[in-house]
């Protein structure tokens, strides 16, 4: 991933800036059109800020304004509902499991969305990136390395991104969004 940054090696890693704009056209295609995106300052840099980038350039390219940003540096539910209140998003994307629950007990018209939802994860939609596949991938490239008897750090090194899912997770009760109607994600592709 991008968390180490020295020694530049050969590198597997989520597709964060496609991962945040599918959860963005997902949430555009059911309507929301004031979404807002909750981050800690923490996880905006070891994704080198390509989550953040996806969510400006999809509001520039609906030629819109970007909506609300939150900065997630404590653990302040009531903070968090006092934006909520303030800046009236009607979709919330966070990296952060927390923020579904607290959305959750909002019970308004809010929706929550996940660019990275993990195993046990219920009742919410987002991009599940697979680790799986990251980790195979990161040991390709090991491998690759080694069987052409190259040693040290690369000179070039290799980035190789891949493709979270789109997941919605929510069950049909809870799938009626404000407009009535249970999301199919069947058959969508990449955006």
């Amino acid at each position: 991933g991008y968390t180490l940054q020295e020694p530049n090696l050969h590198r597997a890693c989520h597709a964060h800036f496609r991962g945040m704009t599918r959860v963005l056209q997902h949430l555009w295609d059911e309507g929301c059109r004031r979404i807002g995106y909750a981050v800690r300052t923490g996880d905006l840099i070891r994704a080198e800020r390509l989550q953040h980038a996806a969510f400006l350039e999809f509001h520039a390219s609906m030629k819109r304004r970007p909506g609300p940003l939150y900065w997630l540096e404590d653990d302040n539910e009531t903070a968090f509902r006092a934006w909520v209140e303030a800046k009236r998003p009607d979709a919330i994307i966070s990296a952060d499991d927390r923020l579904g629950g607290w959305v959750a007990r909002l019970k308004g018209e809010v929706q929550f969305a996940s660019i990275c939802l993990m195993q046990g994860d219920r009742n919410c939609v987002g991009i599940e990136q697979d680790y799986a596949q990251i980790a195979a991938t990161a040991v390709d490239l090991v491998v690759a390395q080694l069987q052409r008897n190259e040693r040290g750090v690369p000179a070039s090194p290799n980035l190789v991104l891949i493709e979270g899912r789109w997941s919605d997770r929510r069950t049909e009760a809870s799938a009626k969004g404000r407009r009535g109607s249970v999301v199919q994600t069947e058959g969508l592709g990449a955006t």
